[in-house]
């Protein structure tokens, strides 16, 4: 089955909106399109994960910087850090001895039934992570790492964008200038197919993240971004309207 995300929206007010600006400047109908299709991306980039509820921009990435950092915490623990006062352990993470640690370690009622690693595995944190791609909050310390932890989570922060990252074919074809922590993960997790040609108007945005069709609102924040252009394109048609009214009136 295919990944990509797909859903029906309400286009009737964008449509509307549409039509509305066409009337008000008999400009190029396919090109109104585009141009309402450009402000739609960057609608939707603001409001897709980690984007959303009035945080946006560099707030967005520090949010989903701090939700990994969250994420990866409620899966590892580090063994370096906590305060030993057994010489037996002290020798074994100095000399990062970890056949000794796993001899040790899950005998002290604490740790019982956790695994013991030098560093983190991505196989552990995958394997913590629900079909949205998140570890649940709740979710019990599964592995002791001898240290690494602060390195894996900066790795992990540096994936921040991923889900937004789906938009930037549409952004790219369309001329958005979408932010660097969004771009960097490339352009190859969606597509855009533009048919510019009357009568049949359409413009398909696809979202391949492999995860996106699991993110449990995101159709509802879809269709936010997607009627919120219409209404500014509604405010926008009736300021033309308003400067038309005028000139006419200073003619008369």
């Amino acid at each position: 089955m295919s990944d990509s995300l797909e859903f029906r929206l309400d286009t009737r007010a964008f449509e509307k909106a549409l039509l509305a600006l066409y009337g008000a400047t008999w400009r190029d109908l396919s090109e109104l399109l585009k141009e309402m299709a450009k402000g739609f991306i960057k609608q939707v980039v603001l409001i897709t994960p980690p984007g959303g509820g009035g945080v946006t921009g560099p707030a967005a990435r520090r949010r989903g910087a701090a939700h990994v950092a969250t994420d990866v915490n409620r899966v590892f623990r580090e063994l370096r850090h906590e305060k030993w006062h057994s010489p037996e352990i002290k020798k074994a993470i100095r000399e990062r001895d970890l056949a000794r640690l796993r001899e040790i370690v899950p005998h002290i009622p604490e740790f019982a039934g956790m695994q013991v690693e030098l560093e983190p595995n991505p196989a552990y944190h995958r394997a913590a992570r629900n079909s949205r791609g998140v570890v649940p909050q709740g979710t019990r310390q599964r592995v002791l790492v001898l240290d690494g932890l602060k390195k894996y989570i900066k790795i992990e922060q540096a994936r921040v964008g991923k889900l937004a990252s789906g938009w930037n074919a549409a952004a790219e074809k369309l001329g958005v200038n979408l932010p660097a922590w969004v771009t960097r993960h490339g352009a190859g997790r969606g597509s855009i197919v533009l048919e510019l040609r009357e009568p049949s108007l359409t413009i398909r945005i696809t979202n391949a993240v492999r995860y996106a069709q699991h993110i449990s609102d995101l159709q509802r924040r879809i269709q936010w971004a997607l009627d919120r252009q219409a209404s500014g394109t509604e405010k926008r048609v009736a300021k033309i309207l308003e400067a038309a009214a005028r000139k006419a009136s200073l003619k008369a």
